[in-house]
C-alpha cells in the first residue's frame, strides 16, 4: 500500500463497519462524519481500507492516520483547489466565508492543525466554524450563525448535484483542533 489518504464519509454510512475509521469527533448525531482511509491500489485507483487490510499488514490506526495525515500536505501541493471568499448576507448582514471545493480528500483538510490554525488567523478569531458538506467542498466562518443559510445550500447542492454528502453538522475549530460540533437544523430530514 502507498500513499495512504484519510477520506470523510457520514457515520450512517452503509459497510463502514468493515473499514478502517474513526469518528471525527465524538458525539452521538446521527450525521457526524468520520474518518476512513484509503491508498492506491496496484492499478492505481483508490481503494478504502478495511480493518483485515490493517491487520495483516500490521497497521494500527493511529499509525494509518499518522501517515494519511502526513501525504495530505504533499497531495495539497499537487492539487489546485484554492480558498475562495464568498460574501453572502444573514438577516441584513454582510459576511465573508471560505470556501474550498476540489478533490474527494479536500474536505479531509478539517483534520489538519496547520489549516485550522491558518483560518483562525485569517478570520482574527480563535474559533472557526467548518462545514463538510461533501467530501469535495469545505466552508469556514468565524460565525457559526452567519454561515447558516450558506451551508444548508452546499448540503443540499451536495445531494442534488450527486456528491457524497459528509455532514450536516457544525464543527468548532480552536487552537488547531476541532473541540465541538452542532447539528445544522433543519437538515436531518436529506
Amino acid at each position: 500500500m502507498e500513499l495512504i489518504v484519510p477520506y470523510l464519509g457520514r457515520n450512517n454510512w452503509k459497510g463502514k463497519d468493515i473499514l478502517l475509521y474513526r469518528d471525527i469527533l465524538k458525539t452521538n448525531h446521527l450525521h457526524r462524519a468520520i474518518v476512513c482511509f484509503g491508498y492506491k491500489d496496484a492499478s492505481g485507483r483508490y481503494q478504502y481500507m478495511t480493518q483485515v487490510e490493517a491487520q495483516q499488514s500490521n497497521l494500527d490506526l493511529n499509525r494509518v492516520e499518522y501517515e494519511a495525515r502526513a501525504n495530505m500536505r504533499y497531495l495539497d501541493q499537487m492539487e489546485d483547489a484554492e480558498w475562495v471568499p464568498v460574501l453572502t448576507h444573514h438577516q441584513g448582514q454582510e459576511v465573508t466565508i471560505l470556501t474550498k471545493t476540489g478533490s474527494d480528500i479536500t474536505a479531509s483538510n478539517i483534520l489538519r492543525e496547520d489549516i485550522l490554525r491558518d483560518l483562525q488567523h485569517y478570520f482574527e478569531s480563535p474559533t472557526v466554524a467548518i462545514g463538510i458538506p461533501n467530501r469535495n467542498t469545505i466552508i469556514a466562518c468565524s460565525k457559526p450563525v452567519m454561515m447558516l443559510d450558506y451551508f444548508k445550500r452546499k448540503y443540499q447542492e451536495s445531494i442534488t448535484e450527486g456528491f457524497e454528502p459528509v455532514s450536516d453538522m457544525i464543527y468548532l475549530a480552536r487552537g488547531g483542533s476541532l473541540v465541538g460540533a452542532a447539528p445544522f437544523p433543519g437538515t436531518e430530514d436529506y
